[in-house]
């Protein structure tokens, strides 16, 4: 399943795991290093709130340029849609 938000893409998978796998890419185009480890932490953040209720899946999420003018009240918000519509 894709989902794609103004601040990332994200892609997932059912998996036969019950351990959830979460990758974050964050190329060149978001910035420097200091910027794309920055949107990496954002990412990671907002996902950990949003984990517990996961179960068997694969996410993978590559972040966007605008997630760094973001604030992370709205990142925390598409993010809580995500598993919203990962789990229905």
């Amino acid at each position: 399943m894709k989902f794609i938000t103004p601040f990332f893409i994200a892609f997932s998978l059912n998996s036969h795991n019950e351990i959830v796998k979460l990758g974050i890419i964050a190329s060149r185009k978001v910035g420097g290093a200091v910027k794309r480890n920055r949107s990496k932490r954002l990412l990671r953040a907002s996902f950990s709130e949003n984990q517990r209720v996961l179960k068997n899946i694969s996410i993978v999420l590559i972040a966007r340029g605008s997630i760094l003018n973001a604030k992370y009240e709205e990142i925390k918000s598409w993010m809580s849609n995500l598993t919203t519509k990962v789990i229905n």
